[in-house]
């Protein structure tokens, strides 16, 4: 296969989605590699050392659309309106979504039949609707529009890769099989490494927090916390925004440097993000969940809950006893952080459960060792399927050749 220009792309929700498209670079051979990107995905790649480009939006399309034509391929992770772009001025398109599971319950034959017919507008009207959603806030109707970028994307691009965890629901897998019958339907795409040397004695807290949401003050009521648990433990903090004049240091990790910090520490505390979770498993390190910072994080909170892999968490409902019963994950959210702005001693109750829960974990080795065993047959059983991926990925640039 001849050396490929390719230009990689990942919609900066979160690191998650940066770390998905990193890791499907390592299966990219002979290709020459860049990024676009935004927000924080640009901060994810340059501290990786990719040559970024930063997105700067579709106001200067000309400037963009030369840019996307010096490369023979766009690989984009959820990145859905970059990708229809590239796809209408005739760049070939590899597209992944690994959100499907957060919109599949929009997911309908009128919703479908939309996205279809938006194909076929000219780019005009497109960069109308791409420059309308960039200013948008963060509500159900910029949900709405993420899903539906992504599906007219997902149709519209040489090859899809739907990841399908937290599984989707059969009918709507075969409403998505109607339209396109060669979706490729992938398990979680994970990082494989392995650190050779073996830390005898584990120290510390590492917390994941990963991006902060500029939606809530998440991030003031956690960096309360994160200064008292500093007071007692030894921790490390991965996170992108915490305020200033805190006793322990915060950091945006390279990904390797993240792994080695994790695979170094006695426990992890994370919210229930759909790539962290996954690598910790991996790594056999028990997870305290911290409360979810999102409605995604709350979907998949429930879903671990489920398949009995939280033994250790502390949740809103928790703090917030009775008041979120029975209410779907985004209305929970709702409250959640209209609380989180009204109760001043949010931070102090939260505190509370964690050091709890840690003192659980850290003193009982045998529950930590039977945590340990179920994250790891959980993740043995949903990733038996990557190595065909990594050869239907291959595949894939042998055919947009």
């Amino acid at each position: 296969m001849k050396m490929m220009k390719i230009l990689v792309t990942a919609e900066p929700q979160g690191f998650g989605l940066s770390s998905i498209a990193k890791t499907i670079t390592s299966f990219l051979d002979n290709s020459k590699i860049d990024i676009l990107a935004r927000g924080l995905a640009y901060d994810y790649f340059y501290k990786e050392g990719f040559n970024t480009y930063y997105f700067e939006g579709y106001e200067d399309i000309k400037s963009l659309s030369e840019l996307l034509s010096r490369y023979d391929l766009l690989i984009s992770v959820n990145e859905g309106r970059l990708a229809i772009l590239a796809k209408k001025i005739g760049l070939r398109v590899i597209y992944f979504d690994v959100l499907c599971w957060l919109w599949q319950g929009r997911l309908n034959k009128d919703f479908i039949s939309q996205a279809r017919l938006t194909c076929d507008k000219p780019m005009s009207e497109l960069l109308g609707i791409f420059r309308a959603h960039q200013e948008a806030i963060y509500d159900l109707e910029f949900i709405r529009r993420r899903a539906f970028f992504s599906i007219v994307a997902g149709l519209i691009s040489n090859v899809t890769f739907i990841q399908d965890f937290p599984p989707l629901a059969k009918e709507r897998k075969d409403m998505l099989k109607a339209v396109r019958r060669d979706m490729h339907f992938i398990p979680p795409i994970i990082k494989e490494y392995n650190f050779e040397q073996e830390v005898k004695e584990k120290k510390g807290v590492f917390i994941s927090l990963g991006g902060i949401p500029r939606q809530n003050n998440y991030a003031q009521i956690f960096a309360k916390i994160l200064k008292k648990l500093g007071d007692q433990l030894p921790i490390k903090v991965a996170s992108s925004d915490l305020p200033d004049k805190m006793n322990f240091s915060y950091t945006v990790y390279k990904h390797n440097e993240l792994l080695r910090d994790i695979s170094e520490s006695r426990v992890i505390l994370t919210p229930p993000g759909f790539i962290t979770m996954f690598e910790v498993f991996s790594l056999k390190k028990p997870i305290l969940y911290l409360p979810p910072k999102n409605s995604g994080q709350h979907i998949f909170f429930k879903l671990f809950r489920n398949y009995g892999l939280a033994d250790f968490a502390v949740t809103w409902e928790d703090i917030f006893l009775g008041t979120l019963s029975y209410r779907n994950s985004w209305e929970t959210m709702q409250i959640v952080e209209k609380r989180m702005l009204e109760d001043q001693r949010l931070s102090d109750a939260l505190y509370d459960k964690i050091m709890f829960f840690l003192d659980r974990l850290i003193n009982s080795p045998k529950g930590c060792s039977r945590l340990i065993e179920k994250q790891s047959n959980f993740l043995e059983a949903i990733t038996a399927g990557n190595g065909h991926f990594k050869e239907r990925l291959r595949n894939s640039l042998k055919s947009c050749l």
